[in-house]
């Protein structure tokens, strides 16, 4: 294995480096290779690949330490650049995430480093936090088929990964991918086993099983083991591969290719008690978790693609009543015919897999006038005042509960209470037909419910840079009111006269419904 991304040079290893590098060796790993951040690390970073044969070194400036960079550093990077054992050129790049340094002066000196690497024939390091667009951009303009690198620490989205294999590129994961909320699995799984490599980023991220250690370069097992249980192939086949690309772009020579077979062969019976002994050395140390924060609030760009926390939107669909007819004998349902629905929904994302959603809807069921307009089909020389309409409107609040909120299609399920008004024109009772001169009148009553809502969907997640997330949604809600109501029903017509029936009803609102949802940027 090699280890393409450690920082083992910081005072964070000044006390156990040499214990560390040998903990490496044991564990399989055959090289490391330490990005340089700042000019005042240079010359020990130099000194401590100097001392060991597995060791080499890049030589760059961190987007975060550009700020008092000028032309006379940049010269000291290519300077150094000549040394045996530097291989690479950075750590370098762009991060949007801290304002340590200007964005127009972190293009700048990303773009000065590049040019560096391409003068002297190495790989760039890159590092690329927040900043997808401008990352691209800079490599695009440079590429001119004598440019080459890795973007260290993957952790972009998916148009990102194409673009940058695109530019002939490689991508290297870290313990990143090893976390619980992880969602790089999706992207891993699609990277060609060509265009992959391994690091460790030590001592940050530190992968499962060793969170809340110190990271150090013996952890990198743990990624290979990760990407090979992502792509369901042998771990060693994700060695072979990963340690292969690391030898082509980084030049590191055939030696280290017999060196590599020779410790994947005995590693596998050494492992496990390489192992329990890191776990005892580190069971106290987890101070170490904390510093992880630098990285952690950008490990799950891919979820950072759908910002979602307010939205608003609209929806259409259909309305289906089962309206439910307690009798002496027992229940009777009776379902009405679909209606249009359409409304309104405003949503808050409570937390990431959680959101606060309040929606209204509208819907007219005309079956009453169609029943009535039977009704006096059996009464002669009667006419209707006016149309019979049931108008319904009903109020949600709901919670919406989401398994997989960092994916590109989400589905969720629903569960809160919900408001029914129902407007409905009732017809005077046909015994006084007469007495009002053979006009069949109506009044307007207005019923009130409270009940449950529930249901379940589906959500599409399209994001556009600057703006926001435009979330596309299909879902059954289901209504059902919880207390019932008396009503008249009409039984038929027998001798001319309407029998009709005193019972108890409530309803439940089945709709089906598509909308569009819109979460600006904040």
């Amino acid at each position: 294995m090699i280890d393409t991304h450690a920082h083992i040079n910081t005072d964070r290893f000044s006390s156990d480096r040499e214990e560390v590098i040998q903990r490496a060796k044991e564990s399989g790993v055959e090289h490391i290779i330490i990005p340089g951040i700042e000019p005042k690390e240079f010359e020990g970073i130099l000194q401590l690949v100097s001392s060991h044969e597995m060791l080499s070194c890049g030589i760059g400036i961190h987007p975060h330490n550009v700020s008092d960079i000028g032309q006379g550093e940049l010269d000291l990077v290519e300077k150094l650049s000549f040394e045996k054992k530097v291989v690479a050129i950075g750590e370098c790049g762009i991060d949007y995430h801290y304002d340590f340094a200007p964005k127009d002066k972190q293009k700048e000196m990303f773009d000065s480093q590049i040019n560096i690497a391409k003068r002297r024939g190495l790989p760039v390091i890159v590092h690329n936090r927040e900043a997808d667009k401008d990352v691209l951009d800079i490599v695009g303009i440079n590429q001119d088929g004598n440019l080459s690198g890795v973007f260290h620490c993957f952790s972009s989205d998916l148009e990102t990964l194409k673009k940058t294999l695109d530019l002939g590129f490689l991508v290297s994961f870290t313990g990143n991918i090893t976390f619980k909320k992880s969602v790089l699995s999706e992207l891993v799984a699609l990277i060609p086993l060509e265009h992959l490599m391994i690091e460790t980023d030590s001592p940050y991220m530190s992968p499962v099983p060793k969170r809340g250690k110190r990271n150090e370069p013996s952890f990198v097992r743990f990624v290979a083991e990760k990407i090979a249980e992502i792509k369901n192939i042998p771990l060693e086949r994700v060695i072979e591969m990963t340690s292969e690309n690391a030898r082509k772009l980084f030049k590191l020579g055939t030696l280290l290719m017999f060196l590599g077979v020779f410790l994947l062969n005995i590693n596998a019976s050494m492992s496990q008690s390489v192992q329990e002994e890191e776990e005892y050395y580190y069971e106290d140390d987890d101070k170490y978790y904390d510093d992880d924060e630098y990285y952690e609030d950008s490990l799950l760009v891919v979820k950072k693609l759908y910002p979602r926390l307010f939205g608003f939107g609209i929806f259409a669909g259909s309305n289906t009543i089962i309206e439910r007819r307690y009798r002496p004998q027992g229940v009777q349902a009776f379902t009405h015919d679909p209606q249009v629905a359409y409304g309104g929904e405003i949503s808050v994302f409570l937390f990431d897999y959680m959101n606060l959603r309040t929606t209204f809807f509208y819907s007219e069921n005309d079956k009453p006038v169609r029943d009535a307009q039977s009704l006096l089909d059996n009464i002669e020389d009667f006419k209707v005042e006016f149309p019979l309409v049931n108008e319904h409107f009903i109020y949600d609040a709901v919670v919406s509960i989401t398994p997989n909120p960092d994916s590109r299609v989400n589905f969720f399920l629903t569960l809160g209470m919900s408001y029914h008004l129902n407007k409905l024109s009732v017809e005077d009772k046909t015994d006084d037909l007469i007495e009002n001169d053979g006009i069949l009148k109506f009044t307007q009553n207005e019923l009130t419910q409270f009940g449950i809502a529930y249901g379940l969907g589906v959500m599409g997640n399209i994001y556009f840079d600057n703006i926001g997330t435009l979330s596309m949604i299909g879902e059954v809600r289901f209504n059902n009111e919880l207390s019932r109501y008396q009503a008249e029903i009409h039984e038929g017509v027998v001798d001319g006269k309407n029998i009709v029936s005193t019972l108890d009803i409530s309803n439940i609102y089945s709709t089906v419904r598509f909308g569009i949802l819109f979460y600006p940027e904040f």
